[in-house]
């Protein structure tokens, strides 16, 4: 399988969470299509982003410790306690920010919104978990489109951390939104915002770091964001580039399409120990083998049902028979 399985062993699940459960921590990354623009930082898009994820919060009770939402791709970092609680966070999440994103409002964007599922990557150790932070704080500095992460107008968790203030975005019930409408005379009376409920987004200290206070949580992050500018401004010193900016940012089209877009393979695991890295790699490779054989033996079963004529039977991908 090109796609990497989500896959969370019990020997990932390295921390607890609030209610004294283990969790694993993952960095869960996306890209819109063809690196577009679709998630161009409007103060609109924004609180629908975070709508989405407070509304993702409060039905699936999941650590969120950090989110940073650029034009063309978006990085979560989040304690969960199982694979199949991390499948529904991010089909909840990925799946209503294209909806709500690629409405007429927003982009008018009619086609595919994401270049592919997102990707989750486990992260294993307290230094991993710290240097996953940093990188996500990063983001939008080190690209050079704001001098210092908490000025990027888009989603990024930077400026909460920083200020130690919960930030709130709207969901829009569609239901709801339909059903009023359906029924007013003129649909014109009924405006979105009676469909509108706000939700916070609540940020969740690194478990490494949970027993610190929350002035030492704070000072430790607005140092990294001190640095992380440090940095970026050295480097546009030395290059000679200049910072792209709020204004120019806004300018573009969210159907703009950059020259070029950075990949990069994305690694199987974060993590800097040697053995543990190595002992999960084992782990995830026996997982997809056993994982392919399953599938190979409920195909069978399902090819050996009674099916209706007329259609194509479902098959067993030539892909998967890979061992």
């Amino acid at each position: 399988m090109s796609t990497p399985l989500r896959f969370i062993p019990d020997s990932a699940k390295r921390w607890t969470n609030a209610s004294d459960e283990r969790i694993a921590v993952v960095e869960v990354t996306i890209r819109t299509i063809l690196g577009i623009y679709l998630l161009k930082p409007t103060e609109r898009n924004r609180s629908l982003i975070l709508g989405v994820l407070g509304r993702a919060q409060a039905q699936l009770g999941f650590e969120l410790y950090g989110y940073a939402y650029l034009s063309n791709h978006g990085s979560l970092l989040v304690g969960v306690r199982d694979a199949v609680e991390l499948a529904k966070l991010m089909e909840f999440i990925h799946g209503n920010i294209a909806r709500e994103l690629g409405r007429k409002e927003q982009s008018d964007w009619r086609g595919r919104f994401w270049g592919r599922r997102g990707r989750p990557i486990l992260v294993l150790t307290d230094a991993d978990l710290v240097s996953r932070l940093r990188y996500l704080l990063a983001n939008s500095t080190k690209e050079g489109l704001v001098s210092h992460p908490s000025r990027w107008p888009g989603a990024h968790c930077a400026r909460a951390l920083c200020e130690g203030r919960a930030e709130h975005g709207a969901w829009v019930n569609r239901t709801k939104l339909r059903l009023l409408r359906s029924r007013a005379a003129r649909k014109g009376l009924v405006n979105e915002s009676e469909a509108t409920t706000l939700y916070r987004v609540q940020l969740h200290k690194l478990p490494c770091w949970a027993d610190w206070s929350d002035e030492a949580y704070r000072q430790e992050v607005r140092k990294m964001c001190h640095d992380i500018r440090q940095e970026a401004a050295a480097e546009r010193k030395a290059t000679g580039r200049a910072v792209l900016g709020r204004k120019r940012l806004l300018r573009m089209s969210p159907h703009h399409r950059p020259d070029a877009v950075e990949k990069s393979p994305a690694p199987p695991v974060h993590c800097r120990e040697r053995t543990l890295r190595e002992g999960f790699i084992e782990a995830y490779r026996y997982f997809v083998s056993a994982y392919r054989a399953a599938r190979k033996r409920l195909s069978g079963f399902v090819d050996a049902c009674d099916l209706p004529k007329g259609g194509v039977p479902p098959v067993y991908s030539a892909a998967e028979h890979a061992t």
